[in-house]
């Protein structure tokens, strides 16, 4: 793809600037047109113009912009290399190391930058909770996984004229098929797992798995993949590379550099020793489940790929903090094992009800639902997860967007074999209400679906909602 003439229309203006929303150009702006899910940039050329558009890059139909233009092949792509451009080609300041896979993102980012950070080294951090640019402004909340490419590009650039020197990406498989990191240089990128989600945009397991692995085969190539080999996924991509890979394993895999030995856990923490190079280090951390202990191999692995030893690695992981939502523990006074968590895949769901019943005495209760407007085939998958490890399945509202609740529910019902000890309560407050009154304290009740988010996402809009703050309010009453 010959980007030329473009590269030398930025060259050749004082403030290159390029961006794929028409109502955003500004006087000299380079606009690629971009074919989204709701709108199509081609239609917009015009109003580009009339904003003021100084060159325009298209890649369908056969335009005739008054303006100075470029028809290529790949439009998104182009979008990403040239916005990079356009900022300094920022991601060459940086160390960048992202992370992608169906469950452990923002587990493994968050925790990737809490150890460079804690070994000195001011790190960056663009994910689904939070955006870390950093600022004196510290971090803000983050509304998709992965930025739109101009976006990115711009944020790196923030991150880098901050002193950030590494910066930790969330690459979420919508944004690598559309190819939101085009013309970001990755250093290291971590691979932690694949289930079913996301089909009802991929069509395919195997259409994600290839967008998933577009991470790791990318121009210029990546230094180093981490790799989980506990999944057959991972395994497979491990094989198909030709740049360094550390593997990591829980199942003491004869391939894994990286291991986890003398696992134990309590309902709010885990001890393990980190095995690496032949050496065995204690670790006590502030997570629970194996899921985790996972994720912190991860992380672990990118923060050797950025330079630390595994002594840093070790002791930093004792130091840092769950994210927000994940596996949260909601504290009051009443005694209650209250947890939240953004499990919304059966996969995830899984992971975290099966570390729950290994340390909880009493029953399980969960509350769970299923996003509309989304993949509908993992509702049923939810539902049986929900009835092999909980005694009480309350089934509610998780963000129906603006399919009908009622036929959400109906979808998730089918994958129960029975309704007994299941509760249907539409309304997510009510079933929060009715877990809690049902919980003693050797009792474990378990909020899935929406983890950090702070909001509820219905046909009439949006609406503030958050799980912790709900359950908390619930508590104290």
């Amino acid at each position: 793809m010959d980007l030329s003439p473009a590269l030398k229309y930025l060259k050749s203006i004082a403030n290159p600037r390029v961006t794929s929303d028409s109502r955003e150009v500004q006087s000299g702006d380079l606009f690629a047109a971009v074919k989204g899910g709701l709108a199509d940039g081609h239609n917009f050329i015009r109003q580009a113009e009339q904003n003021g558009a100084g060159f325009i890059v298209y890649q369908n139909g056969n335009f005739t912009p008054g303006t100075p233009s470029l028809k290529i092949e790949n439009s998104r792509k182009a979008l990403g290399i040239l916005s990079n451009f356009a900022c300094g080609n920022p991601s060459d300041k940086l160390c960048c190391l992202a992370v992608t896979g169906t469950n452990g993102k923002t587990t493994t980012a968050s925790l990737s930058k809490q150890l460079l950070e804690k070994a000195g080294i001011k790190t960056g951090l663009i994910g689904t909770v939070w955006n870390d640019l950093c600022g004196s402004e510290g971090k803000s909340q983050a509304f998709m996984t992965t930025p739109p490419a101009d976006s990115l590009s711009r944020m790196l650039q923030k991150t880098a004229k901050n002193g950030g020197k590494a910066v930790c990406i969330e690459a979420s498989s919508h944004a690598l098929d559309q190819e939101r990191l085009a013309g970001v240089k990755i250093e290291a990128a971590a691979f932690t797992n694949l289930s079913g989600e996301h089909l009802d945009y991929h069509k395919t397991l195997e259409n994600y798995f290839a967008a998933k692995k577009k991470l790791f085969h990318r121009k210029p190539p990546i230094s180093t993949a981490v790799i989980n080999l506990d999944s057959p996924e991972g395994r497979q991509l491990a094989g198909e590379l030709e740049c360094r890979v550390i593997g990591y394993s829980l199942k003491n895999s004869k391939e894994a550099a990286m291991r986890a030995k003398e696992v134990s856990f309590s309902p709010s923490s885990a001890r393990f020793k980190l095995c690496w190079d032949g050496r065995e280090l204690p670790v006590q951390t502030r997570m629970t489940g194996r899921f985790n202990i996972s994720n912190q191999l991860a992380a672990a692995g990118l923060a050797l790929a950025a330079g630390l030893d595994i002594e840093q690695i070790a002791q930093g992981l004792k130091k840092c903090a769950p994210p927000k939502g994940r596996l949260e523990r909601v504290p009051n006074e009443k005694g209650l094992n209250v947890f939240v968590d953004y499990a919304h895949t059966d996969d995830a769901l899984e992971n975290v009800l099966r570390t729950l019943r290994g340390v909880t005495e009493g029953r399980l209760i969960t509350v769970f639902g299923c996003g509309g407007c989304r993949d509908k085939a993992k509702r049923p998958r939810m539902a049986e997860v929900s009835e092999r490890y909980s005694d009480v399945s309350i089934i509610t509202n998780d963000n129906p967007r603006t399919e009908d609740p009622d036929k959400i529910l109906d979808e998730i019902s089918e994958g129960f074999s029975s309704n007994e000890n299941v509760l249907r309560l539409p309304d997510r407050e009510k079933a929060i209400e009715k877990a809690l009154s049902l919980a003693r304290p050797e009792d474990a009740v378990l909020i899935a679906g929406k983890g950090h988010e702070e909001y509820q996402d219905c046909a009439e809009g949006r609406r503030d909602f958050s799980d912790t703050k709900t359950a908390r309010m619930i508590m104290e009453k």
